[in-house]
Protein backbone atom coordinates (compact mmCIF):
# COMPACT_ATOMS: atom_id res chain seq x y z
CA UNK A 1 0.00 0.00 0.00
CA UNK A 2 1.56 3.25 -1.12
CA UNK A 3 1.52 6.64 0.57
CA UNK A 4 -0.73 7.92 -2.19
CA UNK A 5 -3.32 5.20 -1.51
CA UNK A 6 -3.29 5.98 2.19
CA UNK A 7 -3.64 9.70 1.58
CA UNK A 8 -6.48 9.13 -0.89
CA UNK A 9 -8.36 7.05 1.66
CA UNK A 10 -7.83 9.68 4.36
CA UNK A 11 -9.05 12.46 2.04
CA UNK A 12 -12.21 10.54 1.09
CA UNK A 13 -12.91 9.54 4.71
CA UNK A 14 -12.60 13.16 5.84
CA UNK A 15 -15.00 14.16 3.07
CA UNK A 16 -17.55 11.65 4.35
CA UNK A 17 -17.05 12.96 7.89
CA UNK A 18 -17.77 16.51 6.69
CA UNK A 19 -20.89 15.27 4.91
CA UNK A 20 -22.24 13.73 8.10
CA UNK A 21 -21.40 16.92 10.05
CA UNK A 22 -23.67 18.85 7.68
CA UNK A 23 -26.51 16.48 8.48
CA UNK A 24 -25.79 16.73 12.19
CA UNK A 25 -25.65 20.54 12.36
CA UNK A 26 -28.18 21.72 9.78
CA UNK A 27 -31.40 21.19 11.81
CA UNK A 28 -30.04 23.11 14.79
CA UNK A 29 -28.86 25.95 12.58
CA UNK A 30 -32.18 26.09 10.72
CA UNK A 31 -34.13 26.20 13.96
CA UNK A 32 -31.88 28.89 15.42
CA UNK A 33 -32.44 31.02 12.33
CA UNK A 34 -36.19 30.47 11.96
CA UNK A 35 -37.24 30.78 15.60
CA UNK A 36 -37.90 34.28 16.89
CA UNK A 37 -35.11 35.19 19.31
CA UNK A 38 -35.54 38.95 19.29
CA UNK A 39 -34.60 39.25 22.98
CA UNK A 40 -31.14 37.80 22.22
CA UNK A 41 -30.50 38.81 18.61
CA UNK A 42 -30.36 42.41 17.51
CA UNK A 43 -29.13 41.94 13.94
CA UNK A 44 -31.05 39.02 12.42
CA UNK A 45 -29.14 39.00 9.09
CA UNK A 46 -25.73 38.90 10.77
CA UNK A 47 -26.91 36.21 13.16
CA UNK A 48 -28.29 34.05 10.33
CA UNK A 49 -25.14 34.39 8.25
CA UNK A 50 -22.87 33.54 11.18
CA UNK A 51 -25.00 30.54 12.12
CA UNK A 52 -24.92 29.27 8.53
CA UNK A 53 -21.10 29.34 8.39
CA UNK A 54 -20.63 26.03 10.22
CA UNK A 55 -22.67 23.78 7.87
CA UNK A 56 -21.58 25.83 4.85
CA UNK A 57 -17.93 25.28 5.71
CA UNK A 58 -18.53 21.55 6.03
CA UNK A 59 -20.40 21.55 2.72
CA UNK A 60 -17.44 23.20 0.99
CA UNK A 61 -14.98 20.80 2.65
CA UNK A 62 -17.10 17.77 1.71
CA UNK A 63 -17.22 18.94 -1.90
CA UNK A 64 -13.47 19.53 -2.03
CA UNK A 65 -12.49 16.29 -0.33
CA UNK A 66 -14.96 14.08 -2.19
CA UNK A 67 -15.19 15.58 -5.67
CA UNK A 68 -11.88 17.43 -6.00
CA UNK A 69 -9.68 15.01 -4.09
CA UNK A 70 -7.05 15.01 -6.83
CA UNK A 71 -6.36 18.70 -6.09
CA UNK A 72 -5.86 17.90 -2.40
CA UNK A 73 -3.58 15.00 -3.28
CA UNK A 74 -1.50 17.28 -5.53
CA UNK A 75 -1.24 19.84 -2.73
CA UNK A 76 0.32 17.24 -0.47
CA UNK A 77 2.68 16.18 -3.27
CA UNK A 78 1.53 12.59 -3.44
CA UNK A 79 1.56 12.54 -7.23
CA UNK A 80 5.06 11.08 -7.16
CA UNK A 81 5.30 7.34 -7.30
CA UNK A 82 7.18 5.48 -4.60
CA UNK A 83 10.13 3.76 -6.25
CA UNK A 84 10.95 1.68 -3.17
CA UNK A 85 8.03 -0.67 -3.85
CA UNK A 86 9.16 -3.80 -5.57
CA UNK A 87 7.31 -5.31 -8.50
CA UNK A 88 6.56 -8.40 -6.43
CA UNK A 89 4.55 -6.27 -3.98
CA UNK A 90 2.58 -4.68 -6.81
CA UNK A 91 1.40 -8.05 -8.14
CA UNK A 92 0.03 -9.19 -4.77
CA UNK A 93 -3.55 -8.63 -3.72
CA UNK A 94 -3.73 -5.54 -1.50
CA UNK A 95 -4.88 -6.05 2.10
CA UNK A 96 -8.46 -5.27 3.06
CA UNK A 97 -7.49 -2.01 4.80
CA UNK A 98 -6.04 -0.75 1.52
CA UNK A 99 -9.51 -0.38 0.04
CA UNK A 100 -11.68 2.71 0.44
CA UNK A 101 -14.76 0.55 1.02
CA UNK A 102 -13.22 -0.87 4.21
CA UNK A 103 -12.81 2.61 5.66
CA UNK A 104 -16.31 3.60 4.60
CA UNK A 105 -17.58 0.58 6.53
CA UNK A 106 -15.51 1.64 9.57
CA UNK A 107 -16.98 5.15 9.37
CA UNK A 108 -20.43 3.57 9.09
CA UNK A 109 -19.81 1.49 12.21
CA UNK A 110 -18.66 4.57 14.13
CA UNK A 111 -21.74 6.58 13.20
CA UNK A 112 -24.00 3.55 13.78
CA UNK A 113 -22.78 3.24 17.36
CA UNK A 114 -22.90 6.99 18.02
CA UNK A 115 -26.41 7.50 16.61
CA UNK A 116 -28.11 4.27 17.68
CA UNK A 117 -28.31 5.24 21.34
CA UNK A 118 -29.87 8.63 20.54
CA UNK A 119 -32.38 7.11 18.12
CA UNK A 120 -33.43 4.37 20.54
CA UNK A 121 -33.67 6.67 23.58
CA UNK A 122 -35.58 9.45 21.79
CA UNK A 123 -37.92 7.24 19.79
CA UNK A 124 -40.25 6.69 22.73
CA UNK A 125 -40.72 10.39 23.41
CA UNK A 126 -41.10 11.35 19.75
CA UNK A 127 -44.82 10.49 19.60
CA UNK A 128 -45.45 12.42 22.81
CA UNK A 129 -43.66 15.49 21.47
CA UNK A 130 -45.64 15.32 18.25
CA UNK A 131 -48.90 15.08 20.18
CA UNK A 132 -48.06 18.08 22.33
CA UNK A 133 -47.01 20.16 19.32
CA UNK A 134 -43.48 20.79 20.54
CA UNK A 135 -40.81 22.16 18.28
CA UNK A 136 -38.88 19.25 16.83
CA UNK A 137 -36.15 21.37 15.29
CA UNK A 138 -34.00 21.21 18.41
CA UNK A 139 -34.68 17.53 18.94
CA UNK A 140 -31.63 15.47 17.95
CA UNK A 141 -33.77 12.52 16.85
CA UNK A 142 -34.31 13.57 13.23
CA UNK A 143 -30.68 14.21 12.22
CA UNK A 144 -29.49 11.23 14.26
CA UNK A 145 -32.08 9.00 12.58
CA UNK A 146 -30.85 10.16 9.18
CA UNK A 147 -27.24 9.53 10.27
CA UNK A 148 -28.35 6.10 11.52
CA UNK A 149 -29.81 5.26 8.10
CA UNK A 150 -26.72 6.63 6.36
CA UNK A 151 -24.47 4.53 8.60
CA UNK A 152 -26.39 1.38 7.66
CA UNK A 153 -25.86 2.26 4.00
CA UNK A 154 -22.13 2.79 4.69
CA UNK A 155 -21.88 -0.56 6.48
CA UNK A 156 -23.73 -2.75 4.01
CA UNK A 157 -23.04 -0.87 0.77
CA UNK A 158 -19.49 0.37 1.40
CA UNK A 159 -18.24 -0.94 -1.94
CA UNK A 160 -21.04 0.84 -3.83
CA UNK A 161 -20.38 4.11 -1.96
CA UNK A 162 -16.65 3.82 -2.74
CA UNK A 163 -17.36 3.20 -6.43
CA UNK A 164 -19.79 6.13 -6.53
CA UNK A 165 -17.20 8.46 -4.95
CA UNK A 166 -14.49 7.29 -7.33
CA UNK A 167 -16.73 7.70 -10.38
CA UNK A 168 -17.89 11.17 -9.35
CA UNK A 169 -14.36 12.35 -8.58
CA UNK A 170 -13.11 11.08 -11.95
CA UNK A 171 -15.90 12.82 -13.87
CA UNK A 172 -14.89 16.28 -12.62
Amino acid sequence: MTKQNILEIVVKAFGLYCLVQIIRSAPGVLSAITLDQSEFVTNKALYASLMALYPLLHLILAYIFLKKSNIVLKMFGSGKSDSSISTAELNEEPPIYAKLSFWITIIGLYYFVSSASVVVSRLGTFAIKLGEGMHLMHDPLLPQAFIFILSIIFIFRGENVANYIKNKSKNT
